[in-house]
């Protein structure tokens, strides 16, 4: 990775993949606090970082102007998946109330992967 933006994926999905893990034994206020604490850490990572890495791929093929329109299918996307996910989670909850939690801590750490073999495109250096 080239620079911190190509890092802040990889961390944010340890920070949920750790508060997704720690939410299965949270059975007190503190450590409820402690996983939210992870979560916010997380989301914060990720954010701004997933858009850099768009533009910055696009801009590399001279696409840039079609960011807005690629931006708006991935943000369509992520609001489809998370009913779809919200849905799945309810049956989920029916065989045990941990299982969300244990698909969700599986699906964010599998979101680790994901980032960690993702290519930060190059830049010309100001």
């Amino acid at each position: 990775m080239q620079n911190m933006v190509g890092w802040l994926p990889i961390m944010g999905g340890i920070f949920l993949t750790t508060a997704t893990g720690l939410y299965i034994f949270a059975d007190n206020y503190q450590l409820f606090m402690l996983c939210e604490t992870f979560f916010a850490m997380g989301i914060s990572c990720i954010s701004g970082a997933d858009s850099a890495l768009l533009y910055d791929s696009l801009a590399v093929q001279n696409r840039q102007n079609e960011f807005d329109s690629v931006w708006g299918s991935i943000c369509s996307a992520q609001l489809i998946s998370s009913g779809v996910f919200t849905a799945v989670s309810g049956v989920l909850f029916t065989f045990h109330p941990r299982a969300p939690f244990i698909a969700a801590c599986t699906v964010n750490a599998g979101g680790i992967l994901v980032s960690a073999i993702m290519a930060e495109p190059l830049r010309e250096k100001a």
